[in-house]
């Protein structure tokens, strides 16, 4: 049956988007900043049965637009099956890291999805490099937080990734002899600063950088066992119970309270979750207040697919148990029209809709398709 396993993999149920081939396709426009913050909170539909893993993503993220990188430590290979209708595209990458144990993060405008330590702490790691190039210099300072392309061919190796990177920006990196010799496939991310990219590439050897006091030089060494930052807030009129809030909004910190300023050491997502708090505890004017958004109209369902000399009855049973419909066929018609559902066909579309799949389908067959609610009836064409 393998034909079947081949049939349910090129199954992909998309957003209205552009589809992009090509595992490190120039052509894709990231999107950046709010947009890309938006679209991670817009809502598409998505059909995997049996795909890969890595390539599910990949092609997933160029047709949202949205950057996907998976960890080196994760099988690529790995199977994913997955149905979500008018879930959000973040949701949908959260409910892909959850069916195999793993995490995700962002990391600018990337998403990483990596082993749940990683996901918890990759972005805490990349603010305290930000932190400590804060004591280097203005010059420093710019040099790790300009933003550029990031990107590499198939079968670089992570040491010539981050020997480029440092080469490029006036660095030399010392310690690479610490990376473990790996081969990576391709890879085309969006803009990103030099902090992030250095993040991205040794976390995923449970590591970080380090940056000589003159600026020039950088060495990889083991991430800390203890990644947290510490920051101080207003304790307003009542702190103590201010406090109580926050030890349930963020229970894995810790609070130190010292007269008026409460201090908390966690990761930053925790500390943006009471960032957040704060926000919604100031009152505002009426009219400044955000008016709250109608529901999403429901996306348009397009389909990709390809496949060729597979029987026919095989593919209808297949959309019709992917997509949860009924499937009827007229067989004493089909079989006076001279139709078998064993013949074999082939087919092909892009970003299709579900008519004109079952139009390249049918059609070539002699046969015609017609929803009835939800019900599938498929006979030869008059």
């Amino acid at each position: 049956m393998n034909w079947l396993k081949t049939l349910l993999r090129m199954i992909a149920v998309l957003g209205p988007v552009a589809w992009c081939a090509g595992a490190a396709s120039p052509t894709v426009k990231w999107l950046s900043g709010s947009r890309f913050e938006d679209k991670l909170a817009s809502p598409v539909s998505v059909l995997w049965a049996d795909n890969t893993l890595r390539q599910s993503l990949l092609d997933f993220g160029r047709a949202q637009q949205i950057a996907v990188y998976l960890d080196r430590r994760i099988d690529p290979g790995g199977k994913l099956d997955l149905a979500a209708r008018n879930m959000p595209i973040g949701e949908i990458l959260r409910e892909v890291a959850r069916q195999r144990n793993l995490g995700v993060s962002i990391l600018g405008d990337v998403v990483f999805i990596s082993l749940p330590h990683s996901a918890r702490r990759v972005a805490t790691v990349a603010e305290l490099r930000c932190q400590d190039l804060q004591n280097l210099g203005k010059a420093s300072a710019r040099k790790f937080a300009a933003e550029e392309r990031f990107a590499w061919s198939d079968f670089a190796t992570p040491r010539e990734i981050l020997q480029q990177l440092a080469e490029s920006h006036g660095l030399e990196v010392v310690n690479l002899e610490q990376i473990p010799h790996d081969l990576w496939p391709a890879a085309n991310l969006p803009p990103m600063t030099l902090v992030d990219r250095l993040t991205l590439v040794l976390e995923q050897f449970d590591m970080t950088f380090q940056v000589a006091a003159d600026g020039r030089r950088i060495a990889a060494v083991p991430v800390p066992a203890d990644v947290a930052i510490v920051r101080d807030y207003p304790g307003q009129a009542q702190p103590q119970e201010l406090l109580a809030a926050w030890r349930q909004l963020a229970p894995d910190c810790q609070f130190r309270v010292i007269g008026s300023r409460i201090y908390v050491k966690g990761l930053i997502e925790d500390h943006e979750r009471i960032e957040a708090a704060q926000g919604k505890t100031q009152a505002r004017p009426p009219a400044d207040r955000a008016r709250r958004p109608g529901p999403a109209a429901p996306p348009e369902q397009v389909f990709t697919a390809k496949n060729a000399n597979v029987p026919l009855g095989a593919v209808l049973s297949a959309f019709a148990k992917q997509l949860g419909l009924e499937l009827q066929i007229d067989l004493e018609k089909m079989r006076q029209a001279g139709i078998s559902l064993d013949q074999l066909i082939s087919f092909e579309v892009e970003q299709a809709s579900f008519d004109e799949l079952l139009d390249a389908v049918l059609k070539p067959v002699g046969c015609t398709h017609q929803r009835r609610g939800n019900v599938l009836v498929v006979q030869p064409a008059s």
